[in-house]
């Protein structure tokens, strides 16, 4: 049945809740796990404000432009662009601090190496995500991205260029440098510095 596009059937037991009726009788803020699970993220920052343990990775989702999903919402629903932001939510969450063996707060230190992280998403939506990947910076990672949309690119405090061309004609390192650095080639040998010198011109 592998060729046969996905039927969803709402349970006729639980309504949709995906819980059983004895589950369902206890209530927390006056709403059972069904409903809450129900809310969409922004509701939920309002509904969990007195509780920093639940409130705080809800305002990563809302900071990164999800505040629009419900918090139950199955992860096979989720476009590419809000997989990965959520991907980096959970990252963000827990890299916040770890506890060791003595009980001491101590910071844990990360690469992340990414793939186009922008792909699908809007202008507005690249900004959040790079507001969400400063703040995993500034907690004492680092993060390597493959990635062509100039906006993402002018947050980099390093770009590496690879080219000239692609395939068997590319390979070589043809500039390396900051983002302003692009416009002082005098050899345009890739794509990447015209499109630098439109998006100057842009701004």
């Amino acid at each position: 049945m592998s060729f046969m596009p996905d039927v969803t059937i709402v349970c006729e037991s639980c309504n949709g809740l995906r819980f059983n009726k004895e589950t369902l009788m206890i209530e927390f803020l006056s709403k059972n796990i069904g409903e809450t699970l129900m809310m969409e993220v922004d509701q939920a920052m309002e509904h969990f404000s007195n509780f920093p343990l639940i409130y705080r990775p809800l305002k990563f989702l809302h900071d990164i432009g999800l505040g629009y999903l419900s918090i139950g919402q199955s992860s096979s629903t989720l476009s590419g662009g809000e997989s990965q932001r959520v991907k980096i939510v959970s990252e963000l969450i827990r890299n916040d601090m770890i506890i060791n063996k003595d009980c001491k707060n101590i910071q844990q230190h990360t690469l992340y190496v990414m793939n186009e992280p922008t792909t699908g998403l809007s202008i507005s939506d690249i900004e959040s995500l790079v507001a969400m990947l400063q703040e995993l910076i500034k907690s004492g990672n680092s993060i390597i991205a493959v990635e062509h949309n100039l906006d993402f690119i002018n947050q980099a405090d390093w770009i590496v260029d690879m080219g000239p061309g692609g395939g068997s004609c590319g390979g070589n390192i043809v500039f390396q440098g900051q983002f302003k650095s692009l416009l002082d080639k005098s050899d345009k040998l890739t794509s990447t510095q015209e499109a630098v010198q439109n998006f100057i011109l842009k701004k």
